[in-house]
C-alpha cells in the first residue's frame, strides 16, 4: 500500500489479546510479549513505610509539632 499526500502508512498492527482477554485467563506469568528484557527487575523494599499524616494533629497545639516534623520527613 502506498501512501499518499496528507496520509501516512505505518503498516499492519498486531492482533493481540485485550486486557480483559488476559485478565480472564488467569495467567500465572506473564506472556513473552509483555516483558521488557532490557530492563531490569525492580527490587520492591518491604522495609518502607508510607508516613501517615493526621490532619487532625496539625491543627491541634499539644500535637502540631510532631505532626509538622512527620510531614517534612515525609516530602
Amino acid at each position: 500500500m502506498e501512501s499518499t499526500p496528507g496520509k501516512l502508512y505505518f503498516g499492519k498492527s498486531l492482533l493481540v489479546p485485550s486486557v480483559q482477554e488476559l485478565a480472564k485467563q488467569h495467567l500465572t506469568i506473564i506472556p513473552d510479549r509483555y516483558v521488557r528484557p532490557d530492563q531490569e527487575t525492580p527490587v520492591i523494599s518491604t522495609g518502607a513505610s508510607v508516613p501517615v499524616i493526621d490532619l487532625q494533629k496539625l491543627i491541634s497545639e499539644d500535637s502540631m509539632d510532631s505532626e509538622l516534623q512527620e510531614l517534612h520527613s515525609a516530602c
